[in-house]
């Protein structure tokens, strides 16, 4: 073994330890902003605000605008059991039920002198896409039998379904 190959080593880890000490600390990079960088961002940010505003302003309108439609359905569940039964008195609330719900919805010179058939009549025309047939097949069930005294067969279930379509689809 040759005495300068062991002098060589140790010479040599000498320089590593001066270079190391020589390097600068390691610096971590500048944080990345969260804000935009460009004006675009906030054009689009202040749009979208707008847009977010808009929506849930037209929500709120329409909602609104719907309160007696919920306030009717709401009405027409408590008297639908007596409407199934085929109790009389349940027919003349369904009845003041409709006409409430339309005077909400429409002028009242439209809806306040109607009776009969010509009732029945305006319903279908103001939802035209009423099922089976519409109130006109039984308006004798909703104008007249809770003035009888003997009525006839009474349509509850039927009349209570052909309300609750009529209250959710008619064009105020």
């Amino acid at each position: 073994m040759n005495p300068d190959d062991a002098a060589e080593p140790a010479a040599k880890a000498d320089d590593l330890v001066s270079l190391i000490s020589q390097l600068h600390e390691l610096r971590e990079p500048a944080a990345v902003s969260m804000w935009p960088a460009t004006p675009i961002w906030w054009v689009l940010a202040a749009a979208v605000t707008l847009l977010l505003l808009f929506v849930a302003w037209r929500w709120r309108q329409r909602r609104r605008a719907n309160a007696y439609r919920r306030a009717a359905l709401a009405a027409l569940r408590a008297i639908e059991p007596a409407l199934a039964r085929g109790d009389v008195p349940a027919l003349a609330q369904l009845d003041l039920l409709l006409r409430r719900t339309a005077l909400a919805a429409f002028p009242r010179k439209d809806v306040a002198a109607l009776t009969g058939p010509a009732w029945a009549d305006y319903l279908d025309h103001t939802d035209p896409e009423l099922p089976h047939g519409g109130f006109r097949e039984l308006s004798p069930s909703l104008a007249d039998t809770p003035y009888m005294r003997q009525p006839g067969d009474v349509q509850g279930a039927r009349l209570a379904e052909l309300a609750r379509h009529w209250i959710r689809h008619h064009h105020a």
